[in-house]
């Protein structure tokens, strides 16, 4: 599957990123320790990753779906960057001036079949667990997935997923279907 991600779909990305992180971070320095809660933040002040799980745990999904070869999945994430794109390209034209580029990235580790089965069960157990979840985690979710499937292809993240994420998969898929 070939997509590419431009300027504006990064800007989306990482808007989403700043979104999510930035209450949390000013709560940390307008309260500096004090106790009480500020809006976004931590008990005190402090900050706490425990918060932010389901975003980091969608965008990892979202990384793992863009990598996939193809299939509805595949399908259905191109969508998902040329929608970022799209948007994010009229954003940063129509408030800057700049012109859409494109963002190239290194050509990521292939995802073998067994890899493509473990990120299946994850986008399952989303799909599944969605109705449980409390409203703040699915949404941090949602926002994780659009997140991850949009900046999976900038170079960082693409780099970071073809070295760990793609080669973790790729093993846990070998182990389950080994065991078959």
């Amino acid at each position: 599957m070939n997509v590419t991600i431009t300027l504006g779909g990064l800007f989306v990305g990482l808007l989403l990123i700043v979104r999510q992180f930035a209450p949390a971070a000013w709560a940390v320095i307008a309260k500096k320790g004090k106790s009480g809660t500020v809006e976004g933040g931590s008990h005190g002040g402090k900050f706490n990753i425990l918060d932010h799980l389901g975003f980091l745990v969608g965008t990892t999904i979202g990384m793992l779906v863009i990598s996939m070869p193809g299939g509805v999945l595949g399908q259905i994430a191109a969508k998902v960057v040329g929608i970022s794109n799209s948007v994010g390209d009229k954003v940063v034209s129509g408030t800057t001036g700049a012109a859409a580029a494109a963002v190239n990235r290194a050509a990521p580790t292939a995802m073998t079949a067994f890899g493509t089965i473990v990120t299946l069960l994850l986008v399952a157990a989303v799909f599944f667990l969605r109705k449980h979840l409390e409203r703040r985690v699915k949404s941090q979710m949602f926002a994780g997935i659009w997140c991850g499937t949009t900046l999976g292809l900038s170079a960082g993240a693409a780099g970071l997923t073809a070295a760990v994420l793609i080669p973790l998969v790729n093993q846990a898929g070998q182990l389950i279907g080994g065991q078959l």
